[in-house]
């Protein structure tokens, strides 16, 4: 996978920011997340949902993996090639799948984080409402929900 064609900076968590107000009721029903494969937090724009998510990921054992979207990941081979990127994170054996369909690329990226994700694992998609149009994206997101290992939760 070429880092040139990877922007970073997507895929680092936002930092908490002082002052911030402490959510202790919806932080602690993301505790539970184990039983769920998908969570979605939707509300409006300054309703703290990044800040929620940053400080839940400060404070669980689990690896948050961080994909911060904007408008031009709503092609879905800049999408498939952060999100690889994002997750080889976790499973280095994930490698570049770039030269296949978006179909036969997901097929691979599902099966190479189901034989070699060591652990469970959270991954962030902040900021959804801005590839929600495309779908592709949201078939993808879809079959990663669906088929995805159970190790996941997105």
């Amino acid at each position: 996978m070429s880092p040139s064609r990877i922007l970073k900076t997507k895929l680092q968590a936002p930092r908490l920011r002082s002052p911030f107000f402490p959510r202790p009721g919806i932080k602690g029903s993301l505790e539970q997340i184990e039983d769920y494969a998908l969570i979605l937090i939707q509300a409006g724009p300054g309703y703290g949902k990044t800040t929620l998510l940053t400080e839940f990921c400060n404070g669980t054992s689990w690896p948050c993996l961080w994909y911060r979207l904007q408008e031009d990941d709503s092609d879905w081979k800049t999408f498939l090639r952060h999100l690889n990127h994002l997750l080889a994170r976790q499973v280095p054996e994930i490698t570049d799948y770039e030269n296949m369909d978006y179909q036969e690329h997901l097929e691979y990226l599902i099966n190479d984080l189901f034989e070699h994700l060591s652990r469970d694992m959270v991954l962030i998609l902040d900021n959804y409402q801005n590839v929600a149009g495309e779908s592709r994206i949201n078939e993808i997101v879809s079959r990663l929900v669906e088929i995805g290992p159970q190790r996941c939760t997105w």
